[in-house]
This record gives structure tokens, sequence and C-alpha cells, in this order.
């Protein structure tokens, strides 16, 4: 299926329903996405205003599917997953988690997890986007993604509530603060979770065999020794948080791991062993393409070209080279407008993309 949205060819589904690029007219384009993602998307619409007279060619696996409840409906997040918008990717067996295989959800549409994920949006800190200036990546700092990340959105206040800083205003991704977290515990949460984050890597790689083959995807958890011990002083401390009031009157009982199964003295080593066999990911992953030195194991340099190569670029989740704390789709919709802007700017340079 091909749909044309302004200067903007999307062809979607000629994977997925056994086409084939032969089958499709033969056509030259100024720019080609490889996947209409979170990212790709949102740099589609982006050069197709900044470059109108150009031609764009957006690519995606899956359908482009604007209707579906599972997608439309916010009540509904989590509904989508492992069904025909996923990739239904599992990490290979891991190590540290007793050989089990993890899901990992990953959008199949147009939209990419954009359409599957449960709708956070959040900035994480600034002292984690100005690591990622300090790791050799010039111009790549809290002030560059923060007004990035706020072009990308459209804040809707309630009347005589919030202000104007740190929101956006005519973005095209829509905004709201929920209700359901009070205001008083907003604070707390929010300034424990910039504190934490996990030390583990992993890698992907290409298998044996005819694309699609799926790639193998080693995620590592708990292989870093302090994830272990954090992971087990977290469960201590929201266990002890449970006990306090009022919010204990607010409790039936302990979900998991429950006392039943680790009581009130359970040792460090039974904590470790629940937490290996019942440890699971929320997803993010990022950094296998990641913005750095070249001879620090870069893939793309700051304008976020892929070193060794003429004309391409990556886009998207994968150039993160720490993962900050908080929701990473703010991030990915901010790197996208940066990636924009280098392309405009270097449109009328021969042989740029």
């Amino acid at each position: 299926m091909v749909r044309f949205f302004g200067p903007v060819a999307v062809l979607t589904t000629l994977l997925g329903s056994g086409g084939t690029f032969a089958e499709q007219d033969k056509v030259t384009y100024d720019y080609i996405i490889v996947g209409g993602g979170t990212a790709g998307v949102a740099l589609a619409t982006r050069l197709s205003q900044g470059l109108p007279s150009a031609s764009i060619l957006l690519l995606e696996a899956g359908p482009a599917n604007l209707v579906d409840d599972t997608i439309t409906i916010p009540g509904f997040g989590g509904r989508s997953w492992s069904g025909p918008f996923d990739w239904n990717l599992s990490t290979v067996a891991q190590t540290h988690l007793g050989g089990r295989k993890i899901p990992l959800p990953r959008g199949k549409v147009l939209g990419g997890s954009s359409a599957l994920n449960l709708m956070v949006w959040d900035h994480g800190s600034r002292r984690e986007y100005d690591a990622w200036e300090e790791l050799g990546n010039p111009g790549w700092n809290w002030r560059s993604m923060y007004a990035a990340m706020l072009r990308a959105h459209n804040f809707t206040r309630f009347p005589g509530t919030y202000g104007n800083e740190g929101v956006g205003a005519g973005g095209p991704v829509q905004t709201v603060i929920s209700p359901s977290q009070p205001e008083y515990m907003r604070r707390f949460f929010i300034e424990t979770f910039n504190a934490v984050g996990p030390l583990s890597v992993g890698n992907v790689h290409i298998q044996p065999g005819e694309p699609p083959s799926r790639p193998a995807i080693d995620c590592g958890y708990l292989s870093a020794a302090y994830d272990v011990a954090a992971v087990i002083e977290a469960g201590k401390w929201m266990r002890r948080m449970g006990e306090t009031q009022p919010l204990k009157s607010g409790l039936v009982l302990e979900y998991e791991p429950g006392l039943d199964l680790l009581g009130p003295n359970a040792t460090d080593a039974e904590w470790e062993a629940w937490v290996r066999r019942s440890m699971a990911t929320l997803f993010h992953p990022s950094g296998t393409c990641a913005l750095l030195p070249r001879r620090d194991g870069g893939v793309v340099d700051p304008a976020l070209r892929v070193y060794g190569t003429a004309n391409l670029r990556v886009v998207d989740a994968s150039v993160m080279p720490l993962l900050v704390s908080g929701h990473i789709q703010s991030a990915v919709y901010g790197i996208a407008e940066r990636a924009a802007e280098f392309i405009i700017g270097d449109s009328g340079k021969q042989g740029s993309i």
C-alpha cells in the first residue's frame, strides 16, 4: 500500500504482505526513511515541511492503521502488545535471569512503538542530557534537546492550573497532566526516578538467514552487580514505604513478591533469587548505534551520520549514548527534530543527506 501525504510517499505493509520492491514503480526520491516508527514519521513530517519541493519516501513494514481501538483509545494501552501491530520480538535466553526469554513489544505499524506504548511524556533530567555532550558530542545537551522536545508537543492545561515553563505549544503531539497522579506525590516519585538507572548493557546482532529473520537481542539484564543490589534495595524500600501511614491504610495486601513468599526477615540471597526469576522489562531499549566518537565505539557523529558511509544517518532511540531516567518517547521526538534541522541545513550541499 502506498499513501501520499503532500510530498511524502508512505509505503506500508510491503514486506508483511509478501510484496516486493520490484512491484512498485521505479521512482527516484531525494530522501528515503526506512522505518515509519516514532522518529521516522516525525522526521518525514518535518522534512516535508522544511523542504516542500523534495520527494520523500517513508518505508514501513506494518500497516498504516489509524482507527484500531487498541491504538486510538488511551484506556486500552497495552492491548496492542503481542498482536498484529507488534513485531513480537523476544530476547535471547538471559544468562542472569535463569535462561528466561523476555518479550520485547515493538511497534510494527505506522507510528511504531508510539502506537503501542502507555502514553507517558517526560523529559528526563538536565544532567543526563548534558552528559551526552561530555561524552564527545558537541551540541547534544540539555539546552538543545529541551528545545527540540518542546517543539514536538502541545500542552493542554486545565483552566487556572500550571504555568508555561517546561511545556510545548503548537507541536503535533498533544499532552496533558494526568489526574491519576496526585500533586503531593508527583515531586517525590519523579525526583526518586531521576536518581536511578541500570548499568547492565547488551547487544543486538543480525541472525543468519534471509531477511526478515529476527535479530538476536541480548539485553544483558542484571549482568551488572550494581543492578542486582539496586533492585533488591528498591524492593525493600517499597515494602517499607507501604508500611507507612496514610499509605498503608489504603492497601489491601502486597501484590509482589508477597509476604508469604518473602517474609519480613528474608535474606538478600532470597530477594536475589526472586528478582532473577521474576524480573521483566518496562521496555525503552536504546543505544545500539550510539552517538559517540568513533574511537569510543560510536556509530554516528554529532550530525547523526554513520561513520564510514555516505548519505546515511540513524535517527531513533538507538543513537542515545546514555539511557535517560524517564520515558524515552519525548527524547526520540527530540532526536527527530534535531535530525530534521541537520538534514534541512545540509540540503543545499552537494551529495548531502
